[in-house]
């Protein structure tokens, strides 16, 4: 673990690693700078396991900004969105609130595995779509002795998924929705809790999954030439990939009978598109 001291002031100290740069009112304690370093350069390294071809540990396209607070007044007037004791927002810029107003130490309130994977998606210019699932997965990823483990990650999701989604009482969003969701991503709705935040929370997370370890082989092959082909081509011919020549709901229908095997009775809602033609109809 790399970790210098830019600069050092009773007011403003600045460390840097090969990802990130922390700033803190004050010097802040070796063990903490230690502690903080190691917290987001782990998940970084994590990224780098994952097997769909990602370098983002490797060679970072940008550096994220890590403002450490040790007081509410300080957090409240940082610039980002708040959310627990994250503040994040799509200018790679993150304030981390470490202590309560008694000095003692937080938790953050939003998984970091979840905040850094979503900077470094971002950082690629992904799809809102998996700049989301790919968030949500790396946060639900488990890990031991600071590594991924991918063993049974279906079945370890089929076990925690929402009776009422799992019973398919509540409907998932459409995929057709899902794939056409705004690129311009914004980071204001992770960590509201909503009803439609957290049907949409699952179905990424779900779908994720699905596209990497049940969809053909279980080797995230049509997940990698989607992005291969993204990279190359553009979105339009990467979508086609991604749908392998079928339509949205031929292709909800393959995931779905993928997870009925693990016990899942997922449903989907309509899409915009046919509720609006309904609705053109009805007029």
């Amino acid at each position: 673990l790399l970790l210098k001291t830019v600069q050092e002031t009773e007011e403003l100290s600045v460390y840097e690693t090969d990802h990130f740069i922390m700033e803190s009112p004050g010097k802040l304690p070796e063990a903490e700078r230690m502690i903080l370093a190691r917290r987001f350069e782990t998940i970084l390294s994590a990224l780098a396991a994952v097997p769909l071809n990602l370098a983002v540990a490797r060679r970072p396209s940008r550096k994220y900004l890590v403002r450490v607070c040790f007081q509410e007044e300080d957090f409240n007037r940082a610039p980002g969105l708040r959310n627990g004791h994250l503040k994040f927002s799509p200018t790679s810029f993150t304030a981390l609130l470490l202590r309560d107003k008694k000095g003692k130490l937080l938790k953050p309130g939003l998984d970091p595995r979840f905040a850094v994977t979503h900077w470094a998606a971002q950082s690629m210019d992904w799809d809102h779509w998996l700049v989301d699932g790919f968030s949500a997965y790396m946060a639900f990823l488990p890990m031991e002795k600071e590594a991924p483990v991918f063993r049974k990650i279906p079945e370890r999701l089929a076990a925690m998924v929402p009776r009422a989604v799992r019973t398919g009482r509540e409907t998932l969003p459409a995929l057709a929705d899902m794939l056409s969701r705004d690129s311009a991503h914004s980071a204001v709705e992770h960590g509201v809790s909503s009803r439609g935040g957290t049907l949409q929370y699952w179905a990424d997370l779900l779908w994720m999954v699905y596209w990497s370890h049940l969809e053909g082989s279980g080797k995230a092959e049509r997940l990698r030439s989607y992005l291969r082909v993204r990279d190359t081509e553009g979105g339009g011919k990467a979508r086609a990939v991604l749908l392998d020549g079928k339509t949205p709901e031929d292709v909800q229908g393959e995931m779905a009978a993928a997870w009925k095997k693990m016990g899942l009775r997922l449903r989907f809602s309509q899409p915009a598109s046919a509720a609006a033609d309904r609705e053109s109809a009805g007029k």
